[in-house]
């Protein structure tokens, strides 16, 4: 299979790859976003809570319940964010490798083109030199014919 065929057809899929990668490291990022702010929240959240006094032992027993289902909460909003964060970083050097990958195949494409045109700038030249002699024996033949 000749060049011409098959780079523009592995050209398209390593685009496609590198869409789907710069996609999936979207997705990525906004997920990660979402989980920073959801932390945010939790921690906000936290801080607000009051601690009951000891007006009775069912208040305080309640209030530290709650602080105790905030704090679990909390941490696995900051499980998420740091799980997130560890994919966005995984799908961004999943986008940087089909980016070079894709520009790998690129400047194959270009390396092909630049030999064929020197190859057709070669024949050009040659098909000029052969006319020039073949012009210069002629006029030569008329001159001392």
């Amino acid at each position: 299979m000749s060049p011409r065929r098959w780079i523009p057809t592995m050209m398209k899929a390593r685009q496609a790859a590198e869409d789907v990668a710069a996609l999936q490291a979207a997705v990525a990022q906004r997920e990660s976003d979402l989980a920073e702010q959801d932390v945010v929240n939790e921690t906000a959240r936290i801080e607000s809570m009051e601690v009951a006094g000891t007006e009775s032992a069912q208040a305080f027993l309640a209030s530290t319940a709650a602080r105790q289902a905030a704090a679990a909460t909390h941490a696995a909003s900051v499980h998420r964010a740091t799980f997130a964060r560890a994919r966005h970083a995984r799908t961004v050097n999943d986008l940087t490798a089909a980016s070079r990958d894709r520009r790998s195949v690129e400047k194959l494409a270009e390396r092909e083109l630049a030999e064929e045109r020197a190859k057709t700038l070669s024949n050009a030249q040659r098909e000029m030199d052969d006319q020039t002699v073949t012009r210069h024996g002629r006029s030569s033949q008329r001159r001392f014919g």
